[in-house]
């Protein structure tokens, strides 16, 4: 947006406001009416939330909070004779407002848990509220007795509401009961379901190679969930529908046919979304009919609860496998400062609370153009790391799925001890039993090759890995979180993306030089925010986050959709505490200490 037309708009809302003070209104009545006024999201919406986002969410929105506090005379309320009708009409209307949003759930065969969640919610009171309360008080309406009362029953009522909210709805309850699927079980006897989240154009084209390089079959075809992530900005309310094409009608083409050519060019062009679902169908085109579906949906949400959107998309489909790509573009003419820190935050939470198999797409080498991402003669070569573990059991899982593909050639490099023999530990027998399986599946065939190299430690594992770099276009790892290998000893420590785990930070780390492209997958059993685990994502999650926007961490993206209330009401709480005002030792005070001695 050109800064005279924001400027613009910064005046009109000024005066705005001036002119509802004139009328003997509040001087929030004229911004408030222009807001309705000018339309949300893009362009204007979106350029003014971004201009002033930061502004509003660090000083105005703290100060107003502060400035409630200290308009709150505490000692009012205890020398007032309304606290106690008070407290008891609020208590009352909100036991009131509990039991009959209770009632009405129990009557619709909601469980009582959800219930009681949404009666919590129902009962939480914000900036609105507050806002009215003081435009009340400007037109000498309340009393500075009910004031008090009022602000002290929002903080109460709000952070005894955030507290039970966190115990009583984590944020992957509604995950607890999924069976996690993963490719592994899939096994090349039923369809394959890839969950693909793409942000922007400039992520399809790798997205669309990889996902070209999977061999659909009659016994086991290939369905595509496409899933365009836009943040919310700009607008009130959140989307998350299946994608629909917007269509003229008979009667538009007859318009359109009769007009001129100039008119005929200024008709709207195709959207971002419009471009990436396009792209993606036409790889379905390339396939015989029924092996690859195609089934586009949007959202657009905040980044904090973006990965709500995806993992909820993911049990309703039962998705064997979510495909995210990595949150910086490893190209040399890309700068750092270019890179959306929310995207890692997004990415951190699918590891974290993702209900199935997880690969993130650190991209080098498969931005072809897109002919040649779906041109059967162009040929890609995928290495395989296999250390051992549940991730590089998936990963080899993945590779499976390629083997039918004509256009790759599959290396298969296994790291073992030097002088070991066979493991007895279960572990160790289903590594053996998924690579006898995927050896089964290649043998005879040319383009897949296996291989086993005795490693003592991870500098030789960084060696072999430099080796390879090459002579292949992907590399396949598993994420192995936690993992304890002599494979990767002495890696750990300069681990810069825990996202990615050790060898895949490695790989991707600029200091490599490598120009490979990589695939860093994670099969998870059970949800990590459920059993504890997950400590070094969360702590990369928190150091992130430091560096991201107030509107981007004002809401810790674990906490959920309703774990932002909780942060916000305690630290609203902790301000109108801070700010009430004790007069004890003032003029009115003095004197009733004063009378009280004598």
């Amino acid at each position: 947006m050109d800064g005279a037309y924001f400027l613009t708009i910064m005046l009109m809302a000024i005066s705005s406001s001036f002119a509802g003070q004139l009328i003997g209104q509040s001087v929030t009545l004229g911004p408030l009416f222009l807001g309705v006024i000018i339309p949300g999201g893009p362009p204007l919406g979106t350029a003014v939330v971004d201009r002033l986002d930061r502004l509003v969410s660090e000083l105005f929105l703290p100060g107003y909070l502060v400035l409630a506090g200290l308009r709150s005379n505490l000692h009012a309320v205890l020398r007032g004779v309304l606290w106690e009708a008070m407290t008891s009409f609020i208590v009352v209307s909100v036991a009131g407002k509990v039991c009959g949003v209770i009632a009405v759930c129990l009557y619709y065969k909601m469980s009582f848990r959800e219930a009681f969640v949404l009666a919590l919610i129902l009962n939480c009171r914000g900036i609105l509220e507050i806002s009215t309360l003081n435009n009340l008080k400007d037109f000498h309406e309340l009393t500075e007795e009910l004031y008090a009362i009022n602000i002290i029953g929002i903080i109460v009522v709000g952070g005894i509401s955030g507290i039970l909210l966190k115990a009583l709805y984590p944020p992957s309850a509604h995950l607890e009961s999924y069976r996690r699927r993963t490719v592994q079980a899939c096994a090349g006897t039923g369809e394959l379901r890839i969950l693909t989240c793409v942000h922007s154009e400039d992520h399809v084209p790798s997205l669309l190679t990889l996902v070209n390089t999977v061999s659909p079959t009659a016994s086991s075809p290939l369905c595509i969930y496409l899933l365009h992530l836009s943040p919310l900005v700009g607008r009130s309310h959140t989307i998350f529908a299946p994608y629909k094409k917007k269509q003229r009608s008979k009667s538009s083409f007859r318009t359109l046919s009769s007009v001129s050519a100039a008119v005929a060019k200024a008709a709207p062009a195709a959207t971002v979304t419009d471009r990436i679902v396009n792209l993606f169908i036409s790889l379905a085109r390339h396939h015989p009919a029924g092996l690859v579906a195609i089934q586009p949906f949007i959202s657009v949400s905040p980044y904090a609860t973006m990965h709500d959107d995806v993992c909820s998309l993911a049990v309703d489909k039962m998705c064997d496998l979510i495909l995210i790509p990595f949150h910086r573009s490893m190209a040399a003419d890309v700068p750092l400062e270019s890179v959306n820190p929310a995207i890692r935050s997004f990415n951190i939470d699918i590891l974290l609370y993702a209900p199935c198999s997880v690969a993130i797409l650190v991209n080098r080498s498969l931005s072809g153009s897109h002919a040649c991402a779906l041109d059967a003669r162009h040929t890609h070569r995928v290495l395989i790391l296999f250390l051992g573990g549940a991730d590089d059991r998936e990963a080899l899982a993945i590779a499976a799925h390629m083997i039918d593909n004509p256009s790759i050639k599959i290396n298969v490099l296994r790291l073992v001890p030097p002088c070991s023999g066979k493991g007895n530990s279960a572990e160790e027998e289903m590594d053996d039993e998924a690579v006898e399986e995927f050896r089964s599946r290649g043998e005879g065939l040319d383009r897949v090759e296996y291989r086993e190299e005795e490693v003592e430690e991870g500098a030789e594992t960084v060696r072999l890995m430099k080796e390879m770099d090459g002579i292949c276009d992907l590399v396949i790892v598993g994420r192995g979180e936690g993992r304890v290998s002599p494979f990767t000893s002495g890696l750990e420590i300069w681990s810069e993306y825990p996202e990615l785990g050790v060898l895949g930070d490695v790989l991707a780390s600029p200091d490599f030089g490598g120009s490979v492209s990589v695939m860093v997958v994670q099969q998870r059993s059970t949800v990590a925010g459920d059993e504890g685990g997950g400590g070094l994502l969360r702590r990369a999650g928190s150091v992130q986050g430091s560096r991201t926007t107030v509107a981007e961490t004002a809401v810790d993206p674990r906490e959920g959709k309703f774990g932002a209330s909780i942060r916000s009401w305690v630290c609203w709480g902790c301000i109108g505490v801070a700010g009430f005002r004790w007069e004890c030792f003032g003029d009115g005070g003095a004197a009733e200490i004063d009378g009280g001695r004598r």
